[in-house]
């Protein structure tokens, strides 16, 4: 997955490793061409594939999709990223699960994902309230989608997330 500053100068991609989490920041030039920024990595998390900036552009949400967490790192000048906080996720009884999307509402404050499961296993839905800068998997959160037979599941917001 890939997310663009809310002034189009910065574009953010998760990378899919087995080893560790790794997000790449790119420039965005005037004439669309992507110049690269330096490189996030970390050993906090594996997979870390789908990546969400938040409202006010400040936090970028990287799911770890094996390790079944959520890392959030500080925006800085220029797109640079620091590390801020890893939160482990409930476990939905779903063995071997992914999030294939993270989307956040209007307002920036809950950040929902959509998680798949393995062949036979539903999928789930999960949410996280932001809290101070922090995430915070809510209360029942993730609830399976009860269906084993469609173990893939999406989700869309509407209106999408407005820029701050």
């Amino acid at each position: 997955m890939v997310d663009i500053s809310c002034d189009s100068s910065t574009a953010y991609f998760g990378d899919s490793t087995s080893t560790g989490m790794e997000v790449e920041p790119f420039s965005i030039g005037s004439t669309g061409l992507l110049a690269p920024l330096p490189t996030f990595t970390n050993s906090s998390g594996n997979n870390s594939s789908n990546v969400l900036l938040s409202t006010d552009g400040n936090t970028l949400v990287v799911d770890n999709n094996s390790s079944l967490q959520i890392t959030t790192l500080a925006v800085g000048t220029g797109g640079a990223l620091t590390y801020e906080a890893t939160t482990a996720l409930n476990n939905p009884n779903v063995d071997q699960s992914s999030s294939t999307t993270l989307i956040t509402n209007k307002g920036g404050g809950r950040v929902f994902m959509a998680e798949q499961g393995i062949t036979g296993e539903p999928g789930a839905l999960g949410l996280l309230k932001v809290k101070a800068g922090a995430l915070k998997e809510v209360n029942g959160s993730p609830s399976a989608t009860g269906d084993p037979n469609s173990p893939a599941v999406s989700i869309a917001t509407y209106p999408g997330k407005v820029c701050q």
